[in-house]
């Protein structure tokens, strides 16, 4: 609802803020998203952040040089959409109600469970942006309403040591004060400002907070009330404010949005004026960064493998060719000393933010939620990370699939390494068996728009197999190894394990049994092939063999029989490959 100041009334900050109060107990109730105590406890805070600091556009959430705003939690959305509404917000009072319009029209903010880590990605994010266009007006800050709770975790810690090491002073996050968290912060070396739960403090602590030279930590000293906060009519009346539901004064309204749109009017035009003079590359950077479209080409990529190496290796090799190319892809790891030839040697420090890789070896358990962070900004992260790390992180890979972050995550194991925890994820991972399969899965993930890839690196040195194909791994599984004549099978296995299986192949045929040998980097993009496709492949009526060290259940998808998988259990108990070759020809008798 679009509304002009009509009146020469001073601003009312005190009838502002408990309107809004009023307004989010009302959302509260009726989309039951948090405790009224947090309506009560935040409001202030979130009057202060919209009416005096928040850079954004009301009619634009996807604008580049917005703050961002992101929150560990639901229980900070009935605030946010009453303060967006209040903004100015092209809305009726009614879609208040409706829980549908607002999560798809409401977007202001960004929900992440583990926000301090996505904050301080979205961070480094802007700092590196801003270092590669090296010009001032591509500036923003990051924004973010936690739970004392989640502060306090090890997470939490781990990402916010990182913050303070690179001087991430465009972080600025916001909670109450609880558990000593401003001792504790200030022993990271957070700015840390503590404030009483009143609008002026707040916004003057802000103001503080955006001048330092260090993240920042705003703890707001809350305390009990002295009525009953479950009973909305009670807090109203207090608040003195009309009790009637979602009623909202016109001169409020109108204020507020003055207020906010007094503040923000030349932001987009003050950008524009700022990038018009950019150079021809830093202009190809930004529109890069801008698109949604997050797809790298690889047709001009110049990768000349090296044959008996590792395909760790290898994709070290190869991922320089990448970033040779494109300026939207950044380099992370969590074991940086042992992936430093990646790209180089040089790291990302407070004194060069361009520097394309970041050193998360601090951060092994928080690193994998710190890149879903750096997507804010336009990036595509890459993290090379040991596979037996994985477990710690599938919560955010999760995170990163239902948001669809492109993040590419390069996860490294030595021979024999136990992928199981990962098959049980639905998503596109590819598990490369020599170094055409490696640029074939670089290839098929660097051309996607969106969402997040895994590829599973083995550090064992690896021949390349001459039948081994690039533009077939992008179809997720193929024939490698053709049968001779009228064949008896197919033994099906993926990264490492091919080349079991193709050994077995071939002890049988010495045996008078023909089998195809057939790999499968990608069995999710395989079955997303046309049914032609797969048939000629795996045909329907040929007995098929899985071969792969894993007690996952993912094979199942396409062999019904459980004793036709041989998994983890039986790389335990067979010997050698001619233990596998003779299990294989009990099985078909």
């Amino acid at each position: 609802m679009k509304l002009k100041k009509n009146n020469n009334n001073p601003i009312n900050h005190t009838k502002n803020l408990n309107e809004l109060t009023g307004l989010s107990l009302d959302i509260n109730n009726n989309l039951n998203l948090s405790k009224n105590e947090d309506m009560l406890n935040y409001s202030a805070a979130v009057y202060a952040l919209f009416v005096d600091h928040l850079n954004f556009l009301v009619d634009d959430s996807t604008f580049y040089n917005r703050d961002r705003l992101i929150i560990d939690s639901k229980s900070f959305l009935p605030l946010l959409y009453g303060m967006y509404f209040l903004s100015g917000r092209d809305a009726e009072i009614k879609d208040l109600k409706d829980k549908k319009y607002l999560e798809s029209n409401f977007k202001i903010g960004t929900i992440c469970p583990d926000a301090l880590c996505y904050s301080v990605g979205a961070a480094l994010g802007e700092r590196h942006v801003k270092g590669l266009l090296n010009v001032d007006g591509v500036s923003y800050n990051i924004y973010t309403f936690l739970s004392p709770e989640k502060l306090s975790s090890g997470l939490s810690y781990s990402s916010a040591r990182l913050a303070v090491s690179l001087k991430l002073n465009n972080l600025i996050a916001i909670s109450e004060n609880k558990y000593d968290l401003y001792s504790e912060y200030e022993n990271l070396g957070f700015n840390v400002i503590s404030t009483d739960n009143d609008y002026e403090k707040i916004t003057s602590a802000l103001d503080s907070a955006k001048k330092s030279n260090m993240p920042s930590l705003v703890l707001i000293n809350t305390s009990s009330y002295d009525y009953d906060i479950n009973n909305i009519s009670d807090v109203k009346n207090k608040l003195n404010v009309r009790d009637i539901e979602f009623a909202i004064s016109n001169d409020v309204m109108e204020d507020i949005e003055y207020l906010i749109d007094n503040r923000v009017k030349n932001l987009e035009k003050t950008f524009k004026s700022s990038i018009a003079n950019l150079d021809s590359e830093s202009s190809l950077i930004l529109k890069a960064l801008l698109l949604n479209n997050k797809r790298v080409s690889s047709s001009n990529i110049v990768f000349m493998p090296e044959d008996g190496a590792s395909n760790l290796e290898n994709s070290c090799k190869l991922l320089n060719s990448y970033f040779d190319n494109t300026n939207i892809l950044i380099n992370t790891s969590t074991d940086f000393d042992r992936f430093k030839n990646t790209i180089g040697d040089g790291v990302l420090r407070d004194s060069d933010y361009k520097n394309v890789n970041i050193d998360l070896s601090l951060n092994k358990h928080s690193g994998s939620y710190i890149i879903n962070g750096l997507t804010e900004s336009g990036l595509r992260p890459v993290i090379y990370s040991d596979i037996r790390e994985s477990s710690y992180f599938l919560p955010a890979i999760e995170y990163a699939k239902e948001n669809h972050l492109p993040i590419i995550y390069v996860l490294v194991g030595k021979s024999p390494f136990d992928i199981t925890n990962l098959r049980n994820i639905d998503i596109d991972m590819f598990t490369p068996f020599d170094t055409n399969e490696l640029v074939g899965s670089f290839k098929a993930v660097m051309s996607k728009e969106e969402d997040p890839s895994i590829i599973v690196v083995c550090e064992k040195n690896m021949e390349i197999f001459d039948a081994s194909s690039i533009n077939d791994t992008v179809m997720g599984g193929y024939v490698i190894e053709k049968e001779k004549l009228e064949f008896d099978g197919i033994l099906v296995s993926s990264s490492e394990d091919v080349e079991l299986a193709i050994d077995v192949s071939k002890k049988l045929f010495s045996k008078g049994l023909d089998f195809r040998v057939v790999s499968v980097p990608n069995l999710k993009r395989f079955l997303e092939q046309s049914e032609e496709y797969r048939d000629n492949v795996l045909p329907v009526e040929k007995r098929k063999i899985i071969i792969e060290n894993s007690s996952s259940t993912y094979w199942n998808k396409i062999v019904f029989n459980s004793k036709y998988i041989l998994n983890s259990k039986d790389f335990n108990e067979l010997d050698d490959n001619d233990a596998f070759a003779k299990k294989i020809e009990s099985l078909i008798k």
